[in-house]
């Protein structure tokens, strides 16, 4: 044997060390002149320092130690092979170590640095440590940068303090990176990596690793392989790459890539974002705001706690969202979106997707494809903590002390209560901060209330003192502050109610010169920002609420300017959601029973999102922009289906209620459906489902509710079910014992009993049937499918025919008002409970509203539109479509253009309202087989008798209405509207209305309105228009612009409106009112009534015993035949009684009279009046003035009263008293009565006529006005 010097072989090793990572046996050089027999060394580890470098080589499986020795200056190196201490070593100080170079054996090595620091080894800035073959247990140092090789072998590698960079390479390796910021490399095998504490890289590649990042700021990549990764604490970004992985992204806002394969992921707590990448892949977002992206394939993702973002993209996904207020896309493939519990946003995007909006006030947007849109309430019962979210109150100006709540979304009308105070219709302020109401009458008493939003109970109020020159016209909530518009001075008062009073003012004027405040205020977040109106919203402006400076929207504009046709009357604004609700104070016409406002929607950049109809005008919008708080109940919980039957007090279900939509999620008559599959939500259950094929449940008449997987069937009940049966089957071909377990639970969901059905095989499957009554109400049944195995009962089934009768709900389920938009292809759109916003966008779709006052719109397509229980609102689009109200007081509007439909109102009193286009058409309104028809051009619309109101608006361009006979049609209420440009509205000669109330407005343009021979309302609106009446007892109208009006036959109601009217009112007792300017107005035959009001009118009363009042202006009255009643009114009138026995008086002006035929009645009243008794015993009272009174012919009286009056009796026996004053009196012949009275006067008369003592009977002057 040869021995071999211990140093020659360290010599050998150290030149060799790279090769023998790589070796696999070790070799002497070839040209070493060896014996042929086997070379030994002395020692097995050896240790050498050379130039500042400690080598340590060990020859095969060695425990190796390194540490110190000694202490201070003195300190010397350590090394301990298997316990012994290597001497070569011994002598060498610690501080002149300045790396280590550590080789391993073949074998088995342990290697120990633990005990090296920077304390005992000042100097040492680099450790390179290598395994060698082996299954090797490597420690490193405390604190020191290392390079740690495991090599070949199932190591075992812990880094403990300091930035180690650690290579397991081949085998099932253990590493602990302990602390520091560690760069770890699993490499070949099953690895178990532990990053520690430190911002650690990790990298698994090749096998089936498991990572756990630890504490910090992580970076892990799992490679190759079904990787296990958890990045716990710290902002991790963790790649699970190739493979099935299972990622937990931990603690702290993680970035988590699934990457090829099937993949896992978890974000735990943290605002995280998870990408699945390709592969069939689960992410579970966890608490939080989590983005969550499937990538491709079918994909199942849940948001779960926050307001996450998920994705579906590629693929047939689920997604649910869970709490919070979620955005999920669906993306391409067939899709399953449920929002669950928040205020969710749901898109399917392509493909035939199915969503569920869920609790919360939801938008639900089907996208391409054939979608079933559905926004139910999530099966598990509420209790509702917060107000309803996104509240719009107001002041309307038609009810002088109520408080008005809008649906946000459509201007309906969901409550209203008394206001603490009359409202002022004008200088009204409200503000909501989430959870009170705060009212203010900036005319009224001064007195800032806060009110509970939902009844208008007081909860408290503080006077804010309002000196003479304040004018209070606006409120806005924000932060716990509410502020006070001021729009006599351009003043915002900051109101905190901890301290109960005014704590500062803003002077918005100081701060922003020439700035005019007044219409409303409200206040708006991110960032925090009061929106105010200038000039009555013809300026919208966003100003600081600190400081009171108006914050410019962009480089070039400090606020909006709105174009819409009500800008200027804006006095209400509210804000919701980041959108800017503007509320006219205009009316579109002054009949309270069809006058209406506008409601325009805006974005914070003035762009008009949405403009609605209200009924009444608005004087102040209470809603600012709070957060989300919770979901609420406001009204009843239950949806009513088409076709469900009562049966002994129960409610069954046919399951034909609806068409065929997925069951888990699904509501309907106060049963919500829920089923899963594996624990996840599954849309492999279909309510509705027509059995295919024939037979396949014998005694189950199709449709039915059908599953085909293995899952859990929850039912849940709106309030607790005292009686309860349902039939049930399964897909087999022999009996199947204990088929389905129904586990049955009460109203705190606690378990009632459990027990399994047998289902028996009657001819080709295995039914059963299920039956509870009890004292105890059912909340929940469970049945339980997945109890028998596929190969005996198959993983198909069926239920049916489900009977219950609910008790009072004890925690009714929330609902909300959800938003359902189909887009393209053929969808279902199921509104369910809440007051929601159903769109089916394009292709032929099926829209069902349920409960609750519902806006739906078929858009294009042949389209089916259920309005259900509420008031809905339905548009029918283009296509031909089927409306149909349902219950409620609905509203179906449509465009003959688009298509002719079938229309049906349903009970309760609905209404339908029909456009034109924007160019000239002609309409006709008909009837046809006792129904109302409505034509345009060649195309003709009939109309259920259920359709109480029927409204019809031309629009633009020169337009004409045919109104035929409609005397054999229902009562119905017609509105016809002109609409813009010079418009014609005819009726056939001689036709009659019957029951059908008709009302015409021309509006816009300069119109020919004529009526029928029955009663009607015509209203000219703008325009100079020309307005016939007909027979019939008519209201007429000119409003705006210079009309002429004749009402024909009948008792009318004519007002001239503004402008230069010309009226007739032709035969009938009539009532005639001019305008502000010079009207003329003739009575006609008939009792008539005429009123000039402003202007120098021509009041003709005519044949009959008429009533003419000039008003103020210089009016010419003639009465006309007849014992008439005539008023001068204010200025100097000219007055002529004519014919008949008139009553007239002056009144104020210098007045010319004349009485005319008959015994007259006359008072000049106020001025210096000249009046003329002519023909008849005529009665004049000068009255106040310097008057000058003639009585001509007939025994006439005449009194001069106060001023210096002129009578002059002629021919009869007249008595002429001069009164007070200077007066001349002359009697001029006849046996007549004179006398001076009071004054120095002038009496003219023969012996005995004149009378100074003369006394008139008091009777007499009862007859004088």
């Amino acid at each position: 044997m040869r021995f071999l010097s211990w140093l020659e072989a360290v010599r050998g090793r150290l030149t060799e060390r790279e090769k023998a990572n790589r070796r696999r046996t070790a070799k002497l050089p070839l040209a070493g002149q060896l014996e042929q027999l086997e070379s030994k060394s002395l020692l097995s580890v050896s240790a050498l320092f050379v130039n500042g470098e400690l080598n340590i080589l060990a020859d095969s499986g060695d425990d190796i130690i390194v540490g110190s020795a000694g202490s201070g200056a003195g300190r010397t190196v350590q090394v301990l092979a298997n316990g012994t201490a290597i001497s070569s070593v011994g002598s060498v100080l610690t501080s002149s170590v300045t790396s280590f170079v550590i080789q391993g054996g073949e074998l088995a090595n342990t290697i120990d640095l633990s005990t090296v620091s920077s304390t005992n080894y000042p100097n040492l800035s680099t450790i390179n440590v290598d395994g060698g073959h082996g299954s090797d247990t490597i420690f490193g140092s405390d604190g020191i940068a290392e390079t740690l090789l495991g090599n070949h072998g199932d190591d075992v590698i812990t880094g403990l303090d300091g930035a180690s960079s650690i290579n397991g390479n081949d085998g099932n390796d253990t590493i602990v990176g302990g602390g520091g910021n560690d760069t770890i490399n699993g490499e070949h095998g099953d690895d178990s990596i532990d990053g520690g504490d430190g911002d650690d890289s990790i990298i698994g590649h090749d096998g089936n690793d498991t990572i756990d990042g630890g504490a910090n700021n992580d970076n892990v990549t799992g490679g190759d392989g079904d990787d296990s990764i958890a990045g716990s604490a710290g902002l991790d970004t963790l790649n699970g790459m190739m493979g099935a992985d299972s990622i937990d992204g931990g603690d702290s806002n993680d970035f988590v890539l699934g990457g090829a394969g099937a993949d896992s992921l978890s974000g735990g707590l943290g605002d995280d974002s998870l990408f699945g990448n390709d592969g069939a892949d689960t992410l579970l977002g966890g608490d939080d705001d989590d983005l969550l992206d499937g990538g491709n394939d079918a994909d199942t993702i849940q948001g779960e706690d926050g307001n996450d973002t998920l994705n579906g993209r590629g693929g047939n996904d689920s997604l649910q969202g869970n709490d919070g207020d979620d955005s999920i896309l669906g993306g391409g493939g067939k899709d399953t979106l449920e929002g669950n519990l928040g205020s969710d946003t749901l898109r399917g995007q392509s493909g035939n997707d199915t969503l569920f909006g869920g609790d919360g006030f939801d938008l639900v947007d089907g996208g391409d494809g054939h979608d079933v849109l559905n926004a139910d309430e999530a099966p598990t019962p509420l209790t509702p903590s917060a107000p309803l979210p996104a509240r719009l109150f107001a002041v309307p100006t038609n009810n002088r002390n109520q408080i008005v709540e809008l649906n946000p979304q459509t201007g309906v009308e969901l409550n209203r209560f008394a206001a603490p105070e009359t409202t002022s219709a004008n200088g009204d302020g409200l503000a909501f901060d989430g959870t009170s109401l705060y009212y203010l009458n900036g005319f009224g008493t001064n007195m800032l209330y806060q009110l509970e939003p939902n009844t208008g109970a007081i909860i408290d109020s503080t006077e804010i003192p309002r000196p003479t020159t304040q004018r209070y016209d606006g409120l806005a909530a924000l932060n716990g502050l509410i502020y006070i518009m001021d729009a006599a001075n351009d003043d915002i008062l900051v109101f905190d109610p901890a301290l109960g009073g005014v704590g500062t003012v803003l002077d918005i004027n100081a701060a922003n010169p020439g700035t005019n405040l007044i219409g409303g205020l409200a206040a708006a977040k991110n960032p925090d920002r009061l929106i105010a109106t200038l000039a009555n919203g013809r300026t919208i402006v966003e100003i600081n609420p600190s400081t009171g400076q108006i914050v410019p929207l962009s480089d070039t504009s400090t606020g909006f300017s709105p174009t819409t046709a009500s800008a200027g009357s804006y006095s209400g604004l509210g804000v919701i959601d980041g959108l800017l609700y503007l509320g006219s104070n205009r009316l579109s016409n002054s009949n309270p029973l069809t006058s209406t406002s506008s409601l325009d929607i805006f974005d914070r950049t003035g762009l008009l999102q949405q403009s609605i109809t209200l009924p009444y005008g608005i004087s102040a919008f209470g809603a600012d922009d709070v957060s989300t708080l919770g979901g609420a109940v406001t009204g009843s919980t239950s949806t009513s289906g088409t076709t469900s039957t009562s049966f002994n007090g129960s409610t069954i279900l046919n399951f034909n209620e609806v068409p065929e939509t997925i069951a888990n999620g699904f509501s309907l008559q106060g049963v919500t459906f829920g089923f899963k599959v594996a624990g996840l939500n599954s849309s492999d259950a279909t309510f509705g489902a027509s059995i295919a094929p024939t037979g396949t449940f014998q005694n189950l008449p199709s449709p039915v509710l059908e599953g085909n997987a293995a899952g859990i069937l929850n039912i849940d009940f709106a309030s607790p079910a005292t009686n309860l049966s349902f039939a049930v089957a399964r897909f087999a071909t022999t009996d199947v014992p204990n088929g389905v377990r129904v586990s049955l639970f009460d109203s705190s969901l606690n378990l009632i009993s459990t027990s399994s059905i047998n289902l028996l095989k009657t001819q080709l499957s295995p039914e059963g049937l299920f039956s509870y009554s009890g004292s105890t109400g059912v909340r929940r049944v469970r049945l339980d499918f997945t109890t028998v195995s596929a190969t005996v009962g198959g993983a198909r089934f069926a239920i049916d025919n489900l009977a219950y009768t609910l008790g009072s709900p004890s925690n009714p389920i929330p609902f909300g008002g959800d938003t359902l938009l189909g887009s393209a292809g053929n969808d279902t759109l199921l509104g369910h409970d809440g007051n929601d916003l159903l769109n089916g966008g394009v292709g032929n779709d099926s829209l069902d509203g349920g409960a609750g006052n519902d806006s739906l719109s078929g858009a294009s397509g042949d389209d089916s539109v259920f309005g259900g229980l509420g008031n809905d609102t339905l548009r029918s689009g283009s296509g031909r479509d089927t409306l149909h109200g349902g219950d409620g007081d609905d509203s179906i509007i449509a465009a003959l253009s688009d298509g002719v439909d079938s229309i049906s109102g349903g009970e309760g009193s609905d209404r339908f309202e029909f456009f034109g286009s924007n160019t000239a058409n002609t309409f006709d309104v008909g009837q046809a087989a006792g129904l109302l028809t409505v034509s345009i051009d060649t195309t003709t619309q009939s109309l259920n008798s259920d359709i109480e109101l029927v409204q019809v608006t031309a629009r633009g361009g020169t337009d004409r209405i045919n109104v035929a006979d409609l005397s054999g049609v229902g009562a119905t209420e017609v509105l016809l509207n002109a609409g813009t440009d010079d418009d014609q509205i005819l009726v056939d000669a001689g036709a009659k209305l019957g029951d059908v109330l008709l009302s015409v407005f021309g509006e816009a343009g300069n119109d020919l309105l004529v009526g029928t021979d029955s009663a009607e309302l015509l209203n000219g609106g703008d325009g100079n228009d020309t307005i016939i009446g007909n027979d019939g007892d008519d209201t007429l109208r000119g409003d705006a612009g210079d009309d002429s009006i004749d009402g024909g036959a009948g008792n009318d109601v004519i007002d001239g409106g503004d402008g230069l009217s010309t009226i007739n009112g032709g035969d009938g007792d009539d009532s005639l009112t001019g305008s502000i300017l010079n009207d003329v107005l003739n009575g006609g035959a008939g009792d008539d009534t005429l009123v000039g009001l402003n202007g120098n009118d021509v009041l003709n009363g005519m044949e009959g015993n008429d009533s003419l009042a000039g008003g103020s202006g210089e009016d010419n009255l003639d009465g006309g035949e007849g014992d008439d009643t005539l008023d001068g009114g204010t200025d100097n009138d000219t007055i002529n009684g004519n014919d008949g026995d008139d009553l007239i008086n002056g009144f104020h002006g210098d007045d010319s009279i004349l009485g005319g035929l008959g015994n007259d009645s006359i008072s000049g009243n106020d001025g210096n009046d000249t009046i003329l008794g002519e023909d008849g015993n005529d009665l004049i009272d000068a009255g106040n003035g310097s008057d000058v009174v003639q009585g001509n012919a007939g025994n006439d009286t005449l009194l001069g009263s106060d001023g210096n009056d002129t009578l002059r009796g002629g021919a009869g026996q007249d008595i002429l008293l001069g009164g007070d004053g200077n007066d001349n009196v002359d009697g001029q012949g006849s046996a007549d009565t004179v006398a001076g009275n009071q004054g120095d006067d002038t009496v003219t008369g023969v012996s005995g006529e004149i009378k100074e003592t003369y006394q008139l009977d008091p009777a007499v002057l009862t007859k004088l006005l």
